[in-house]
């Protein structure tokens, strides 16, 4: 079965209207009557994941990997002893990926506002015995102390947003308590050191930039995040405005994994354009990495 699914993946049926429902359907079938072990062994690591789960946890578990361009470019970036950033953990997947590479040197920052992800989350940094892992059950944003509605996914743990429009199947929404990077490494931890964020929050990236300017000032740091203009905009963000902030604090962009895209840089708009692209032809975000000038 799980040959099938790749098969379909590959050939890109699960984009076809009409098909996608049915992936799914069979994907539901296949894990309910399966005996399938909900531990996947990938990087040297023992990675759990939830069946209820059709996004990241059914990517891991059928196929192995989780936007491999992403989960490539950090296995080559985060070092021994960095402080890391995982903005949208989710279940762990890039949180292990950067522990095992930050060492007893370095630390994770682990922010997840959906308690299904942070109870997995917990469980794979004990199946793992990290002891440099820091769960922060956080909306991080502009602000620190408010208390914001967070809508959760019904059946894609990835998709929690902090706008109702960003996600398709509402299954609840839940009140979380925002934090923004300044306040805390500068409050909370004392020191405002970091080297390397992971970002992935539908939507709400310009607020996260938007509180952590003394950070992206104070350090040589590289993001990757996603960029999907529709969803940032739906969170109230002018996906414009976050690029030029971006561009004030000395940084600059290109698209991750994409060998025809790093060729030239891009303006503005020309990202805003394969933002755009990515997710009305490709059925995907485009994730950028952003680092100093």
């Amino acid at each position: 079965m799980k040959t099938l699914f790749r098969f379909l993946k590959r050939a890109g049926l699960g984009r076809v209207p009409g098909l996608l429902q049915l992936y799914n359907f069979l994907y539901s079938i296949f894990i309910r009557f399966s005996r399938i072990d909900p531990i996947v062994h990938l990087d040297g690591q023992k990675i759990l994941v939830s069946k209820e789960d059709l996004s990241t946890s059914r990517r891991l578990l059928v196929y192995g990997e989780h936007v491999q361009e992403t989960a490539e470019f950090l296995k080559n970036i985060v070092k021994e002893g960095m402080i890391v950033a995982d903005i949208g953990a989710n279940i762990g997947y890039y949180t292990l990926l950067s522990a095992k590479r930050v060492g007893t040197k370095g630390r994770v920052y682990a922010f997840e506002p959906d308690p299904r992800c942070v109870e997995i989350l917990q469980k794979n940094i004990l199946l793992n015995a990290y002891s440099n892992i820091s769960i922060v059950q956080n909306a991080v944003s502009h602000t620190t102390g408010k208390t914001i509605p967070v809508y959760l996914d019904k059946h894609h743990f990835s998709l929690t947003s902090l706008a109702k429009e960003n996600v398709t199947t509402t299954e609840e929404k839940i009140e979380i308590t925002t934090i923004s990077l300044d306040d805390f490494f500068e409050k909370q931890i004392g020191n405002s050191r970091l080297d390397f964020v992971k970002m992935n929050i539908q939507g709400a990236e310009g607020y996260v930039i938007e509180g952590a300017k003394k950070l992206f000032q104070k350090n040589n740091l590289t993001l990757i995040t996603e960029f999907w203009p529709e969803g940032l905009e739906k969170c109230g963000t002018d996906p414009q405005k976050l690029l030029l902030m971006l561009k004030e604090l000395g940084y600059t962009w290109r698209p991750v994994g994409h060998n025809e895209e790093k060729k030239k840089s891009y303006s503005i708009g020309e990202i805003i354009s394969l933002g755009n692209k990515f997710i009305h032809q490709k059925k995907k975000s485009l994730h950028l990495v952003v680092s100093r000038v």
